[in-house]
C-alpha cells in the first residue's frame, strides 16, 4: 500500500508497474490513512497478546547476566528488586507522594515472571524459584507492615495519653513538633481481602490482624515481664504502658479484626485458667511486697514514701529484665524518651502514685488477696516481736526518772548506763528493730493504700451522684432503689417496652435489664457508704492482741502502789521507752538509726502503745521524753537566761545529739498517735481511785519513799545510780563557773 502512493518508495524510482504516478491527491490521502491505521491491526487482534507483552514485568525478575557477573544460583531477597521496591514503599513514606496504597503493582513483577516461566520458557524450575521468593517476600511484607502500623498506631496512641503540658514542653525544648504524628494511608493496603498472586486469592487483612496479635501478645508479655524484674515501683510504668497498649488496640481495631485486649492480657497475666486464683501481677506485687518493700525499705510519715535504705537485711533477688529487639517496644519510637524520663522520677522509691497503680492494676478481684496475705505476714511478725518483747521485758532494769537538778549529761549518762547493755544483744537490731520496722511498714502501707481506695471509690461516687439522685444539698441517699433517676427511667422504659412488645427486638434483654440496673445502683451506694480499709486493719490487730495474749501479757492491771508503776513496770510502754531511748542514741556509723530503719519503728511502737491504751503513760514515763525535758529546763531558766550544760564535753556532745534525735521522734510520735487515735478510738481502763490522808502526822518531816539523797559535793558520773557516778556535780545554789547567774535549785 505504501508504494502505491509514497514518492519515497522504492518502487515508485524504477519503471514498472508502481511508477506511473495517476493517483490523484485525495487517493494519495486515503491510502496514506489507510496505511497508517492498518499498522495497529496485527496488535488488536492479538489483543489480550498485545496487553500482557504491553504490561510485562517479567525482565525485571530475569537477570541471568548478572548472575553470572555474581557466581551466585539465585539472588538473596536484599538484591530482589521487587523487595527493594516493597520495603523502599513501606518504610519511605511522604505525605506528598503516598505510595503505600500501590504496593500491590510491585508484586505484579512475580506474576509476569512465573507467566513467562511456564508458558513462554516452560520451565517448571524457574517456577518453583519464583514461587519460593514470593512465599519469603510475602510473608517478610506482612511482618514489616505490621510494624510499621504498629510503631505508627503506638506513637499516636503514645503523643495523646501523654500529659498536655508535658508535651508542650518538650516541644518548646526540642524546638520543633517533634511529637505530631503524621497520617500514613494504611488502611488502602490492610483493606484488601483478594489479592492476586501467582494464582492464589490471599486475604492480607487476615495475615496483618494474625501477625498484629501475635505481636500485641509479646508485647504484653514484655511488658509484665519487666515489671517481674523490678520493685513494686514498676508498678506505675507498667500501667502507663498496658494504657498505652489498650489505646494502640483501640486504634488498630478500626481496620483490623483483633483479639479483645481483655483477653490478651488476660492471657498473658495467666488469668484466663479456671484453676488460676492468682495472676502473675498480683503474684509479683504481693512477693516483692513481703521479702522486698516491708523488710528492706524506711517509710517516712511526711513524704509517705518507702525509700530503699544503705543496709538490707533480707535482699531480694529480681530475675533479668527482658531485652527486646525493637527501640519502639512499650511507648512507641517518638514518645519513649519522654515517657522514661517521667517513670525515672518516680523509681527509686514507693509512694501513692505507685500505689494508684497497683489498685488500678490488681482491681477489686485481686486487691483482696494482696491485702489477705499481707495481714497474714503481719499476724507472723506479731508472732515473732511477741518473743522477743517477752525476752527483754524480764531484763529491763528498775529505772526512775532522775531529777531536772542533775542537768542533761548526768542524766543522759544515767539512762545510758541503765540501758546500753541492751544494744550488746546481738539480735537487737537485725531482729527486734528489723520486726518493728516490718510491722510498722506493713500499717503505713496498708493506710496509704486504704487513702488511695478511699480516694478512687470516691471519684466513681461523684462521677455516679447524678444518678443516683445525691446533690451537695442533699447529701443522703433516697429511700429505696427506685427513687434515683437513673431506676425511674429504666422503669419507664421497661414498662414502655413490656407495653409495646412489638416494638422491642429483644425482649429477653429487656427482663434482665431492670435486675442489672438495681444491682448497678446498689453497687454504687455502697461507694458512698464504704468502710475504711485501715480502720479495718486497726481493728483486727486489736483482736490479734487479744488473741495472741500480748494484752494481757504486756498489761500490768494491779500495780503495788495501786496507781501506776514507775520505776519497775512490766507494761509494754516501758519497753518501749527503753527502745526508743537505744533508737535515738548518736552513734558514731555512717547509716543512723532512722535513716536505717525509717518512720516505721516508731508507727509500730505507738501502734501497740496507743491498742494498749498506754499513751498517757509512755508520754510521762518515756525516757527519752524525760531528757527532752530536762534540756528544755536546762535551756532556759526561770528568769528567762539561758543557762550553761555541766558534764564532761564528750558526754555532753552525745546528749545534744541524743536531744536532736529524741526530739524528732517526740514529733513524729504525736503525727502517730494522732492517726491512730483517727482510725481506732481505745479507751483505757479508768476508775477513781481515792487517797486517803495520813494517820498522823509523825512522818510529815521525812522525805517520800524512793528520793534520791545527794550530799552536797556528791560525784556523778558512769552508770548506775547517782552515787555510782564519776562527774563531779557542784553542791546545790553554787553557782556554774560559767554561770552567771544562780543555778536553779
Amino acid at each position: 500500500v505504501r508504494a502505491l502512493y509514497d514518492e519515497r518508495s522504492e518502487a515508485r524510482q524504477y519503471r514498472g508497474l508502481f511508477a506511473r504516478r495517476d493517483l490523484g491527491k485525495e487517493d494519495v490521502e486515503v491510502l496514506t490513512r489507510f496505511h497508517q491505521e492498518s499498522f495497529s491491526f496485527r496488535y488488536l487482534l492479538n489483543y489480550s497478546g498485545t496487553l500482557r507483552a504491553c504490561s510485562d514485568l517479567g525482565d525485571l525478575w530475569y537477570r541471568e547476566f548478572f548472575l553470572e557477573l555474581t557466581g551466585r544460583v539465585q539472588f538473596p531477597i536484599e538484591m530482589s528488586l521487587p523487595w527493594i521496591l516493597v520495603e523502599h514503599v513501606i518504610k519511605s513514606q511522604s505525605s506528598a507522594i503516598p505510595l503505600v496504597e500501590k504496593i500491590f503493582f510491585t508484586l505484579d513483577v512475580y506474576n509476569d515472571a512465573a507467566h513467562r516461566a511456564l508458558y513462554v520458557l516452560n520451565r517448571q524450575y524457574l517456577y518453583d524459584e519464583i514461587e519460593a521468593e514470593v512465599n519469603l517476600v510475602f510473608d517478610q511484607m506482612i511482618f514489616l507492615i505490621a510494624d510499621e502500623m504498629l510503631k505508627c498506631f503506638k506513637d499516636q496512641a503514645a503523643t495523646n495519653r501523654m500529659n498536655r503540658d508535658y508535651k508542650v514542653h518538650l516541644e518548646r525544648v526540642r524546638s520543633g513538633d517533634s511529637f505530631h504524628t503524621l497520617k500514613k494511608r494504611y488502611d488502602i493496603p490492610i483493606s484488601q481481602r483478594h489479592v492476586q498472586l501467582l494464582g492464589r486469592s490471599v486475604d492480607l487483612n487476615f495475615l496483618i490482624a494474625q501477625h498484629m496479635n501475635n505481636m500485641m501478645y509479646k508485647d504484653i508479655e514484655t511488658s509484665i515481664k519487666r515489671f517481674e524484674s523490678q520493685d513494686v515501683s514498676g508498678a506505675y510504668e507498667l500501667d502507663l504502658v498496658l494504657d498505652v497498649l489498650r489505646d494502640t488496640h483501640e486504634l488498630l481495631s478500626q481496620y483490623l479484626d483483633l483479639d479483645p485486649f481483655d483477653s490478651m492480657f488476660a492471657e498473658a497475666n495467666e488469668t484466663v485458667s479456671p484453676l488460676s486464683f492468682k495472676s502473675r501481677i498480683a503474684v509479683h506485687v504481693l512477693t516483692a511486697l513481703v521479702n522486698d518493700l516491708l523488710p528492706n525499705m524506711s517509710y517516712n510519715v511526711f513524704t509517705k514514701r518507702f525509700v530503699r535504705c544503705p543496709t538490707e537485711f533480707k535482699p531480694m533477688d529480681f530475675p533479668s529484665a527482658p531485652k527486646s529487639n525493637q527501640a519502639w517496644m512499650e511507648f512507641g519510637e517518638k514518645c519513649k524518651s519522654a515517657y522514661r524520663s517521667s517513670c525515672k522520677l518516680l523509681s527509686g522509691f514507693v509512694g501513692r502514685e505507685h500505689l494508684e497503680a497497683v489498685v488500678h492494676l490488681l482491681g477489686y478481684a485481686e486487691l483482696p488477696l494482696v491485702i489477705e496475705q499481707v495481714m497474714r505476714n503481719l499476724d507472723h511478725l506479731l508472732d515473732s516481736i511477741k518473743s522477743y518483747m517477752d525476752a527483754l521485758k524480764d531484763g529491763l532494769p528498775p529505772c526512775k526518772l532522775p531529777k531536772f537538778v542533775y542537768g542533761v549529761a548526768a542524766c543522759y549518762g544515767f539512762f545510758e548506763g541503765k540501758l546500753k547493755p541492751f544494744l550488746e544483744y546481738e539480735d537487737m537490731k537485725p531482729e527486734v528493730f528489723q520486726t518493728l520496722r516490718e510491722i510498722g511498714n506493713t500499717v503505713a502501707f496498708l493506710k496509704d493504700l486504704s487513702e488511695v481506695i478511699e480516694a478512687t471509690e470516691g471519684l466513681k461516687f461523684v462521677q455516679a451522684a447524678s444518678f443516683l439522685g445525691v446533690s451537695p444539698e442533699e447529701q443522703s441517699f433516697r429511700s429505696g432503689a427506685e427513687a434515683t433517676p437513673y431506676m425511674r427511667t429504666m422503669v419507664g422504659f421497661c414498662g414502655f417496652a413490656q407495653a409495646n412488645p412489638s416494638v422491642v427486638k429483644a425482649p429477653l434483654v429487656v427482663e434482665t435489664m431492670l435486675g442489672s440496673a438495681r444491682r448497678a445502683v446498689g453497687m454504687h451506694e455502697y461507694l458512698g457508704r464504704s468502710r475504711s480499709l485501715f480502720k479495718a486493719t486497726m481493728r483486727a490487730v486489736n483482736d490479734m492482741l487479744d488473741q495472741k495474749g500480748m494484752r494481757q501479757a504486756w498489761t500490768n492491771s494491779s500495780p503495788a502502789n495501786g496507781v501506776m508503776e514507775v520505776e519497775a513496770s512490766n507494761e509494754f510502754h516501758r519497753l518501749w521507752s527503753a527502745l526508743n531511748f537505744l533508737y535515738c542514741i548518736s552513734e558514731n556509723q555512717p547509716v543512723t538509726n532512722e535513716v536505717e530503719f525509717g518512720h516505721g519503728f516508731a508507727i509500730a511502737g505507738c501502734l501497740f502503745v496507743h491498742l494498749l491504751g498506754q499513751r498517757h503513760k509512755f508520754e510521762l514515763l518515756d525516757f527519752s521524753y524525760h531528757m527532752c525535758n530536762v534540756a528544755d529546763h536546762e535551756h532556759y531558766k526561770v528568769t528567762g537566761q539561758a543557762a550553761v550544760a555541766i558534764g564532761p564535753e564528750e558526754l555532753l556532745a552525745a546528749a545534744r545529739g541524743f536531744i536532736a534525735n529524741a526530739h524528732h521522734q517526740r514529733s513524729l510520735h504525736f503525727d502517730v498517735f494522732n492517726m491512730l487515735e483517727v482510725a481506732v478510738r481505745v479507751e483505757g481502763q479508768r476508775k477513781n481511785i481515792t487517797f486517803h490522808p495520813p494517820a498522823d502526822d509523825t512522818k510529815l518531816d521525812a522525805p517520800p519513799p524512793g528520793t534520791i539523797s545527794v550530799q552536797r559535793g556528791a560525784t556523778i558520773g558512769g552508770s548506775g545510780d547517782a552515787s555510782e557516778r564519776g562527774a563531779s556535780l557542784p553542791p546545790l545554789g553554787t553557782p556554774s563557773p560559767r554561770a552567771k547567774g544562780p543555778t536553779t535549785p
